[in-house]
């Protein structure tokens, strides 16, 4: 019967260990970023939701040489593999501090995902290793960004990035097999310091609004201690999200066990942040939480905000020039017009069929023939074309357009027609009133050639009469003379 409180002791203190490790585990598979980790034999013991996702496979217990090729792991550009000692978790293991180490997975089945990687060894209080943890954020939509954004100054234009991926599932699980007690305390450290040194922000909150648990990230973040988190509510740091509407928030939810959003949190000097907020509802034991991962999207909404006045300085600069930009994908038969052609045009975007087919009949019939021509010719001679043509609009006008285009190929064969569509119709009529201008000139030319003509020779005969008799006067005149001069 002595033994029993000693008993008793032990069970509360597994039973909180457990309570512990559970915690944790949520923590960990609610992280928007993939973490992995090694036993102190080099063993993989650790993936997070995230890593399998992105893996596409379950984990395997291997040895580190045989990590890059059943993970699928390549260096940043995509295409040459991970040497053993290129990997993160490698060189962590080692003793390395690895900060911002890029990567590729290419999981079967999968997109490429571009990663960039955090991580070092973990040892216990006595400086003994137990192994070692990294943290992967996935990339990847900022590395489309940045080649949209390269390439924005090559085409004229281009639409605005999609949302982020689709929302990450939570609260799978994920069962770790633990030999004893000195194996779950080393998982509670692992865990724990993962949770505590992830990239994103994890924010705990209570059903009442109110934070219970706040990481390092989320101190950098927003400028305050945890000690002055954990005192705080939500609307304390969301404004634009009063402690009134909380309850709403909270029904929604529990309901949808998931909410992906986006807003600005203010900061402990004033300033604001714009965040992406991943919340899910969590139940552990017998309590309820809201699960937030916070990421701070500044960056992105920047390039964002790039891109747009990219997009608005184009759509002007068109507009002003009557110069319109459009793309075909040969693939799908699908055309984009910018806004400018619709102008030029005379058409309502929604009733355009934007098909190639569609844009033919916009043509002057007596026209589309050589425009036809002359585009089959370019895609199949892979030579650049130029073309004026006229457009028949509503009520028998006619507008005139000059028309570019050149077509890129992938393996021999064509993917994508991107051109340019001007209206010339000013500068048409123009050269056409110059023209009749011109030939009016000539008619009138001619015409006063043959009247001076005209003129000239009935001069030449009245001359030809006033000189002969003048002839005749002087030989009359000198015949008088003699006369004169024989006469007594």
């Amino acid at each position: 019967m002595s033994d029993q409180p000693r008993i008793d002791a032990l069970k509360r203190a597994e039973q909180e260990l457990t309570r512990e490790r559970e915690f944790n585990r949520c923590l960990l598979e609610s992280m928007a970023d993939g973490v992995v980790a090694c036993d102190a034999n080099g063993i993989l013991t650790l993936f997070n939701c995230s890593a399998r996702e992105w893996h596409g496979l379950d984990p395997l217990r291997l040895p580190p040489e045989e990590w890059a090729q059943h993970y699928d792991l390549f260096r940043p550009d995509g295409i040459t593999p991970l040497q053993t000692d290129e990997i993160p978790l490698a060189r962590a293991f080692r003793g390395e501090s690895v900060r911002d180490a890029g990567m590729a997975i290419k999981a079967k089945g999968q997109p490429i995902r571009f990663i960039i990687a955090n991580g070092s060894v973990i040892k216990d209080e006595t400086g003994q290793k137990l192994g070692a943890v990294v943290i992967m954020r996935d990339v990847t939509e900022f590395w489309r960004m940045d080649q949209e954004l390269r390439t924005a100054n090559e085409e004229l234009e281009k639409r605005v990035e999609e949302r982020t991926d689709e929302l990450l599932k939570v609260n799978q699980q994920l069962q770790l097999e633990l030999d004893d007690r000195a194996m779950m305390e080393k998982t509670l450290l692992l865990t724990q310091s993962s949770v505590d040194h992830a990239a994103d922000s994890i924010m705990w909150i209570k059903p009442d609004g109110r934070y219970c648990y706040i990481n390092e990230a989320a101190t950098r973040l927003l400028g305050y201690s945890i000690e002055e988190f954990l005192a705080m509510k939500t609307s304390d740091v969301n404004p634009a999200h009063p402690i009134e509407m909380w309850p709403l928030h909270w029904e929604e939810l529990k309901r949808l066990k998931t909410l992906f959003f986006e807003a600005e949190l203010l900061r402990k000097d004033g300033s604001q942040v714009p965040v992406e907020i991943h919340a899910n509802h969590v139940v552990f034991g017998d309590q309820e939480y809201n699960c937030a991962s916070v990421r701070d999207i500044s960056e992105r909404k920047q390039a964002e905000e790039s891109l747009l006045k990219k997009a608005r300085d184009l759509n002007e600069a068109q507009r002003i020039a009557h110069l319109g930009s459009w793309e075909l994908n040969l693939l799908t038969n699908q055309l984009t017009w910018s806004d400018e052609i619709f102008r030029i045009f005379e058409i309502d975007p929604r009733a355009f069929g934007a098909s190639y087919e569609a844009f033919l009949q916009t043509v002057h019939p007596d026209d589309r023939d050589a425009v036809n021509a002359a585009y089959s010719d370019s895609v199949r001679t892979r030579i650049p074309y130029s073309i004026g043509h006229r457009l028949l609009l509503p009520g028998g006008r006619i507008k005139y357009v000059h028309e570019q285009c050149e077509t890129f190929y992938e393996n021999d064969e064509p993917l994508r027609s991107v051109g340019t569509v001007q209206d010339v119709t000013e500068q048409k009529l123009v050269e056409n009133a110059l023209r009749k201008l011109s030939e009016e000139l000539e008619q009138r030319v001619q015409e006063r050639t043959a009247e001076l003509e005209e003129k000239y020779a009935e001069l030449e005969r009245l001359n030809k009469i006033f000189v002969g008799r003048e002839l005749k006067m002087v030989e009359l005149k000198e015949r008088i003379r003699k006369l004169e001069e024989a006469s007594p």
